[in-house]
């Protein structure tokens, strides 16, 4: 069982926060783009025996490309690669990019799954945030797809500039009342390299105080619990049975292919990940430039750590070498003591006290 990741680089404008790999683009682009995309898998399928359970359009702004070059990709991933019937295919997609008839052709395609990144309900700092979609037609993006396509994600992002306990508030109770089924939230951080990180250097814009965001993370949590939402990953929220497959597995561990220029993939300890050169991609079909490493075993340990203490479930003790866990409880013991972390039938995972230290306990627990 694997999944599948493909890299859409391309954005009509870059937002303010952003620091993956993308770009602007001209129809040129895009359909060299596709060619190279699908000459990479014909390149890499014959390493991948696994059946890919879920495929994922992320980016940079998948709902950049036409039909046509989304149609010619999908085919290229079924006709070159063992894909379950049964597999959840997610698309993310801006709320101006799609209308009625976008939405009805991604699902004659096979895919089952949108996610659309909203990030705030607030048209003073959507212009801030260089996002082309006004609150409006965020709420009319949503309404139209989940009549299209039930499974709908949205993307919220809390502790902007400016932003009060109330906006955020405002923001989640909006989310809420629409036709989602799942809601990925995460607090703003700002990246060396933004416009964002330019602003606070010159100090035009403050970061929100660690009290408020701390505020902010409880009300959301608080919320999506009285809304009937399991919160099932520190950032993702869902109705039962809507939980991101995809992700889900990433967190896990399980195998993921990630193809286009910026994509990561995973198997058998060996990580890879192709540079994020558009220009390269273009001019190498399937040749992309990549770099890799091989994890040893503390690596491998640490990754396990990392990803399953993310996660409702956390990690099962039954999984490690006996001397891993012995080593894992001696260091987890203080957390236990204190509340943050639980274990509970084998099973260690953090607490609602320990989700706001989690980046610190996980850090204190790794051997690397």
């Amino acid at each position: 069982m694997a999944g599948l990741y493909v890299h859409v680089p391309f954005c009509a404008s870059r937002c303010i926060y952003c620091d993956f790999y993308s770009t602007t683009q001209t129809t040129e682009q895009r359909e060299r783009y596709t060619k190279a995309l699908i000459d990479e898998i014909k390149a890499r399928a014959g390493r991948w025996d696994d059946t890919f359970q879920t495929i994922y359009f992320g980016g940079g702004t998948p709902s950049q490309l036409s039909i046509a070059e989304v149609s010619h990709i999908i085919t290229a991933i079924q006709t070159l690669l063992h894909i379950s019937p049964s597999a959840e295919i997610t698309f993310e997609a801006n709320p101006d990019d799609i209308n009625e008839n976008y939405v009805k052709q991604l699902k004659s395609l096979g895919i089952n799954r949108i996610s659309l990144g909203v990030q705030t309900f607030d048209d003073a700092r959507l212009h801030f945030l260089r996002r082309r979609h006004t609150a409006k037609e965020a709420v009319k993006a949503v309404e139209t797809t989940s009549t299209i396509i039930e499974n709908v994600s949205l993307d919220l992002i809390y502790g902007l500039p400016n932003q009060t306990l109330s906006d955020w508030e405002t923001d989640i109770r909006q989310a809420l009342q629409l036709p989602i089924k799942h809601l990925s939230s995460y607090g703003l951080t700002i990246e060396e390299g933004t416009p964002l990180f330019q602003l606070r250097q010159k100090q035009i814009i403050k970061e929100v105080k660690e009290d408020i965001i701390r505020a902010m993370y409880e009300m959301l949590m608080l919320q999506t619990e009285q809304a009937g939402m399991q919160h099932y990953e520190i950032s993702n929220f869902a109705y039962p049975t809507y939980h991101s497959q995809h992700n889900h597995n990433y967190w896990l561990g399980l195998p993921y292919l990630g193809i286009g220029p910026g994509a990561h993939s995973y198997k058998r300890y060996t990580r890879r990940w192709n540079k994020g050169d558009l220009n390269y991609y273009l001019q190498h079909p399937g040749q992309p430039l990549f770099d890799f490493e091989q994890l040893n075993e503390d690596e491998h340990f640490d990754e396990m750590l990392l990803l399953r203490l993310r996660t409702k479930e956390g990690l099962s003790l039954n999984e490690l070498k006996p001397q891993d866990r012995n080593y894992l409880l001696s260091v987890a013991s203080p957390f236990i003591k204190q509340g943050y972390l639980r274990l509970l039938r084998e099973n260690l995972h953090l607490s609602k006290h320990g989700i706001f230290i989690s980046d610190y306990i996980i850090s204190s627990l790794m051997k690397g």
